[in-house]
């Protein structure tokens, strides 16, 4: 049972080898530099208080349960729970609360996954080791009259349209495998000693965030 638990053990602390790059679905190497989530998640709250204090309802509509004896509990509806038996009224108000919350939190994670974008291309990746590349696109942005004006412009839209690949450049709702992967990469970068299980849970947490 001993050697059992030790060799779980074992299993659990096995070193991750982290790697300073990810190949893209176009076969490109992207090279990354540590990112801390801790800045992830201080934009997304910058950005939903925002929200909030512009009175939009990002927050889950809730309903009260009654509790024999004390005070009535307070719960989060989920799509499940807004039909309140013989009570139509109520029902459609909550279809209705629950319709503006969805729009608005889906608004607003619009807005979070374009600022995690761009600073993902801005502080994240090594982009230095595409500098030839980039002179080039640089000339041909140039002569079609489309080059973004000031140098962070420039080589966000250079990465996010040649490097960072999504299904439509216009948007970044559809946060496609290869933003993904490279913002992980980058956040493992940034851990000390990380072995496998830290990476799992890391990864599932992450996918799990901007998934929602």
């Amino acid at each position: 049972m001993t050697e059992e638990i030790e060799e779980e053990k074992e299993k659990e602390e096995t070193p991750y080898i982290v790697q300073n790059w990810v190949t893209s679905s176009t076969g490109r190497k992207i090279y990354c530099k540590p990112l801390h989530s801790s800045k992830h998640n201080r934009i997304v709250k910058i950005i939903e208080d925002k929200h909030r204090d512009a009175g939009k309802p990002v927050d889950i509509p809730t309903y009260l349960v009654p509790v024999e004896g004390n005070d009535d509990e307070t719960h989060e509806h989920d799509e499940t729970t807004l039909e309140v038996k013989n009570n139509l009224e109520e029902t459609e108000e909550n279809k209705k609360n629950w319709a503006a919350y969805t729009l608005a939190y889906n608004e607003m994670r619009v807005e979070a996954n374009e600022v995690i974008l761009k600073w993902l291309c801005v502080e994240g990746i090594d982009f230095k080791k595409s500098s030839k590349d980039f002179a080039k696109w640089k000339k041909s942005q140039e002569f079609i009259n489309i080059l973004p004006v000031g140098e962070n412009e420039q080589e966000f839209a250079y990465i996010r349209d040649n490097l960072i690949v999504t299904t439509n450049h216009s948007t970044t709702s559809d946060i496609l495998s290869d933003f993904m992967l490279t913002i992980e990469n980058c956040y493992i970068l940034a851990m000390e000693g990380p072995t496998s299980e830290m990476v799992a849970l890391a990864r599932a947490g992450f996918r799990g965030d901007v998934s929602e």
